[in-house]
């Protein structure tokens, strides 16, 4: 028996999926049609709708070679058709600051101003007298 796991994008056709899957495994001659080749839709993942391929080959030693053959058509099959094998994806939330309180950080900060000076007590050059 040989298993091909395949994730797809969420928002793909199932139905379809399931058919060229079922294409891939019957054109390939060393895949027994008894018992009948079948896919599974097994879960609803993190980033994808996952299947299995599952078949029956003739003798255990083409097993390795079935399962590449089986990869490369579904790639195929799978490009020709549109549908994207799914890959890990995560969506990364930033609480944003707005424009303005950004440039308020970036801004330097008022230095205190030096007390005011009277006029008797400011500093002259010219020379003291007594």
């Amino acid at each position: 028996r040989v298993i091909v796991p395949v994730g797809v994008a969420y928002g793909s056709d199932t139905a379809q999926v399931e058919r060229l899957l079922l294409e891939a495994a019957r054109k390939n001659g060393k895949v027994l049609n008894d018992p009948e080749p079948e896919v599974i839709f097994m879960a609803f993942g993190e980033s994808a709708l996952n299947f299995e391929l599952r078949v029956h080959v003739r003798g255990v030693g083409t097993t390795r070679t079935v399962r590449s053959q089986l990869h490369f058509a579904v790639d195929a099959a799978f490009r020709k058709s549109g549908t994207v094998i799914a890959f890990p994806q995560h969506d990364i939330h930033i609480d944003a600051m707005t424009p303005l309180d950004i440039r308020l950080l970036r801004e330097p900060k008022p230095r205190p101003e030096a007390a005011p000076v009277a006029p008797s007590e400011a500093p002259t050059d010219a020379p003291k007298t007594s």
